[in-house]
């Protein structure tokens, strides 16, 4: 093993360490990860400051500052009130934060479900008196299980899995429905999971002990003249619809959420110290360091040796279903350290093996996707666990406490599941 690859691996241990610990506060780990991956020559100065001008950090900071001026244009409030009915039924309130980050991360994007929905969920959170602790996880691990489920938003990931497949001895191609019929049942499992189980393993924090910096707007709805209103909510909701659109009409999502968040300062809904106090900069920080991380261990080959590792695993003859769950289970390891951006990298690597081995690959790189997916037991994982990592208070130990049981029962059911789908020996 090379050297940057022994300190890469140093570095992403010493960061599980201290996110365990959780007696360093998350952005100064990431700031560590930047300065040591520099320091050590793992990366240039360049390649590790990457990440700061990285589109979907700069998205990321204009949807706080949308999500501001979405907050103070009232629409949050009132969408909050639709459903005080539920004051007293925590499940349905748990069912409606997982229901919504699921539909809009399967039709939409991930990194967009998330910043849209956190001020919505706060809000509600504060309305109905419901910890907001118990709604932001639910929501975040949903947001990723359904990632990609439909061909739409990010799911444009599944033709180039399926290309990858084919050309490393694939001879049946994976149609697009069939990431849709193959995936939606463990959505379900997922929603189910936090609905009736894994919100008794979440934190119950009082929503009085947050420290709303980033997510509750300053100023209110009533304050607004009427024109200021209606402009609020125009830009509101033209932002949201464009950001739904983004990928059918060419546009990048950053840019979208960058002139959404210039267009409320500039017509005076945020003033520009509002819209700086809107970015939380704990969370960017955290961000950042795991762009970074994740980079490293391209550029270092660590990713390239957890292949050649795998592929060495398994001999002829092997059981396939072993095959099967071995191969997932490695990836919903790695998949927590080395962002969920590896089910691409692992899709022909996994093909590869199956191949080797006389088997289809469907079932394998089905797997690797719903693997890959079960991104929500540390912040490393996903940009998605990263943007509520603070805002909720969690601590790594309760993304494993109540992300892992969901994960297990996610990757058994598969390994019987997705054979039935698609056959090894077809």
């Amino acid at each position: 093993m090379s050297f940057q690859l022994i300190t890469t691996l140093v570095i992403v241990a010493i960061t599980i360490i201290m996110f365990v610990s959780g007696k360093v506060d998350y952005g100064i780990v990431c700031v560590f990860n930047v300065v040591g991956l520099t320091v050590t020559g793992v990366m240039t100065a360049e390649q590790a400051l990457a990440a700061f001008s990285n589109t979907n950090v700069i998205l990321f900071g204009a949807m706080f500052i949308v999500g501001n001026g979405l907050t103070k244009t009232g629409i949050v409030a009132k969408i909050s009130s639709l459903v005080y009915r539920y004051k007293d039924n925590p499940k349905a309130l748990i069912a409606i934060s997982c229901i919504s980050g699921a539909l809009i991360s399967a039709l939409v994007n991930p990194i967009i479900a998330v910043p849209v929905l956190l001020p919505i969920m706060i809000e509600l959170a504060n309305e109905t008196g419901i910890s907001r602790s118990k709604l932001l996880y639910p929501m975040a691990a949903c947001v990723n299980v359904a990632a990609a489920v439909t061909i739409m938003g990010i799911g444009a990931i599944n033709p180039i899995s399926n290309n990858m497949m084919m050309q490393v001895g694939g001879t049946i191609p994976l149609q697009m429905i069939d990431f849709t019929i193959a995936r939606t049942p463990f959505v379900i499992i997922t929603i189910l999971y936090f609905v009736f189980i894994g919100h008794k393993f979440l934190p119950d924090i009082p929503n009085s002990s947050f420290d709303d910096q980033s997510e509750v707007a300053i100023g209110s709805f009533a304050e607004m003249s009427k024109s200021k209103q209606s402009i609020a909510i125009i830009i509101s909701i033209m932002t949201i619809c464009c950001l739904f659109i983004a990928d059918y009409i060419h546009v990048g999502t950053w840019i979208v959420a960058t002139v959404g968040a210039a267009l409320f300062i500039v017509f005076g809904i945020l003033s520009p110290k509002e819209a700086y106090n809107s970015i939380n900069p704990q969370t960017m920080f955290l961000f950042v360091g795991i762009l970074t991380l994740t980079s490293a261990m391209a550029v270092s080959g660590a990713s390239d040796f957890v292949g050649a590792q795998l592929t060495s695993l398994f001999t002829s003859g092997v059981n396939p279903y072993i095959v099967l769950f071995v191969l997932m289970m490695v990836v919903l390891v790695l998949t927590q350290l080395m962002s969920n951006m590896i089910i691409v990298v692992f899709s022909g690597i996994v093909a590869m093996v199956c191949v080797q081995l006389g088997m289809d690959p469907r079932a394998a790189v089905m797997g690797v996707q719903i693997a890959g997916c079960a991104s929500i037991l540390t912040p490393m994982a996903s940009p998605v666990q990263a943007m509520i990592a603070i805002p909720g208070k969690y601590t790594i130990k309760n993304f494993v406490k109540a992300g892992l049981p969901v994960c297990i029962i996610s990757i058994v059911i598969a390994t019987f599941f997705l054979p039935m789908l698609f056959p090894f020996y077809p």
